[in-house]
């Protein structure tokens, strides 16, 4: 089947992603459409953004039905994290002391091998 329009063209068949299950279609019509360029464009984003909030819907209805029959089974849902913090941790007044005087016995320990050695 090939569904056509004056604003997307596609062939399910062909373009279906079983991987994520969803399907990707050119949202630019046809030259002869008889549209102008910048026409085209403005109806092929205002379509496509309609058809991704669409299937942006139903993924949430799927979402939500998934996680009923989780419940359901007993499970709990987990909470959606947010990323968490990235970067390092910040160190307190205490434990800036305590690197400070476990790296200065390394390096002197450092300076007396290769004194030894050398």
């Amino acid at each position: 089947m090939y569904y056509s329009s004056p604003l997307i063209r596609c062939n399910p068949g062909d373009l279906w992603n079983s991987a994520t299950g969803s399907m990707y279609y050119s949202v630019f019509p046809p030259p002869q459409a008889g549209l102008k360029p910048r026409q085209r464009t403005a109806m092929d984003l205002y379509k496509a953004i309609q058809d991704l909030r669409t299937e942006k819907e139903k993924l949430e209805r799927v979402i939500a039905s998934l996680e009923d029959l989780q419940r359901a089974a007993g499970g709990a849902v987990p909470p959606m994290s947010k990323g968490g913090k990235r970067g390092r941790k910040s160190m307190n007044a205490d434990e800036r002391e305590q690197v400070s005087a476990r790296m200065k016995k390394y390096w002197a320990g450092r300076r007396k091998d290769n004194s030894q050695k050398g």
